[in-house]
């Protein structure tokens, strides 16, 4: 008979880090598909590949298509990965590029 309270297994690492070649599922708008992962950019963002062709009309992906995506938390907090927008990537790149001084 056990005592205590019952541990349950972890299904995760606490640290996920992605790898190049690893198969993903990919949160598309109105859409899920398969990826594979092609470029690591961080342990949060990456390029990946469509796998699968694509049905929904909202969005213009279609197989093969290089998409660069974010491992955050989707729907009812659980963890995945959902593609960037053009406008997101913009925004992280003007976040990242040095700031000009205004002068004289």
């Amino acid at each position: 008979m056990q005592t205590g309270p019952v541990q349950l297994p972890k299904m995760s690492s606490p640290h996920y880090e992605p790898k190049v070649g690893e198969t993903i599922t990919l949160e598309l708008p109105d859409e899920r598909t398969r990826a594979t992962i092609e470029k690591v950019i961080s342990d949060e963002a990456a390029i990946a590949r469509l796998l699968t062709y694509t049905t929904s009309k909202s969005h213009s992906y279609k197989k093969g298509d290089l998409v660069a995506c974010r491992f955050e938390r989707l729907g009812m907090g659980v963890p995945g990965w959902r593609a960037m927008s053009q406008r997101e990537l913009d925004e992280a790149d003007s976040a990242k590029a040095p700031k000009k001084r205004k002068g004289r």
